[in-house]
């Protein structure tokens, strides 16, 4: 089944403004869509600062990191946009992009963007889509209601090539997210769709890593040799392969 035929689109006949979310026929059917591991992105049509995007077309056979901002910034956003522009290399390396949804009109968020790379004497490439109506936060389920300083929270979501949600994270909007905690779990994730192995606690790309208990360790030591260190049945480490 194509990626197209899980969906029922629906109708697109109103303004450029406005934003078209496409979900899942079985989601359709019962609720609205609350993100879970393994599910497929909704595709979602809106305008951001990179023109009109189509969410499937733009992201589809990438890496695709989703990052909510909240309406509130107080700084805590500009750092946010300046480390993931700093850390842009990182991102392409591992075949990542980085799409925000901001609960604004594009006027505010064109300005904010030549704001903050003013400030900062950087260019910030990263598309902003505008959700001034809130239709996409909510969503995607980065509305929380009861939480402290203002309800649109700091969700990221990691979407694999095949737009199969793989982590999500929340901070409150008075927090700012780790940049570098999500270049680690992308380097987690594809560790895993490579070479099938689990990552320990605090694990960072290069360090050994663990043998899940459906291999045997003598598969294991087949496949990476010595490096294969057996702490206690269940705890089997092993140095990755390189890529």
């Amino acid at each position: 089944m194509s990626l197209q035929e899980l969906f029922m689109p629906q109708d697109n006949t109103s303004d450029d403004a406005s934003n078209v979310i496409d979900l899942p026929k079985s989601y359709r059917k019962t609720v609205s869509w609350s993100p879970k591991l393994g599910d497929i992105a909704p595709n979602i049509t809106c305008q951001s600062t990179h023109g009109r995007i189509d969410f499937h077309t733009w992201a589809e056979g990438m890496w695709t990191v989703v990052c909510s901002y909240p309406l509130k910034r107080a700084g805590v956003s500009d750092t946010e946009l300046v480390g993931m522009e700093m850390q842009r290399g990182e991102f392409e390396e591992r075949g990542a992009q980085v799409l925000g949804i901001t609960p604004c009109g594009l006027n505010t968020n064109i300005n904010w963007l030549a704001e903050v790379g003013e400030l900062f004497n950087t260019s910030i490439k990263t598309p902003l889509v505008c959700d001034e109506r809130g239709e996409i936060c909510s969503a995607m389920g980065a509305q929380h209601e009861n939480a402290p300083f203002e309800p649109t929270v700091r969700k990221t979501m990691i979407f694999d090539p095949a737009m199969r949600l793989r982590w999500v994270s929340e901070y409150p909007s008075n927090v700012g997210r780790s940049v570098e905690e999500i270049l680690r779990v992308l380097d987690a994730l594809q560790l895993f769709d490579t070479q099938e192995l689990g990552t320990p606690m605090d694990w960072i790309a290069g360090e050994p890593a663990i043998v899940p208990p459906t291999v045997s360790t003598a598969t294991a030591r087949k496949k990476y040799g010595d490096s294969v260190n057996e702490v206690t049945p269940r705890i089997r480490t092993v140095i990755p392969l390189k890529k």
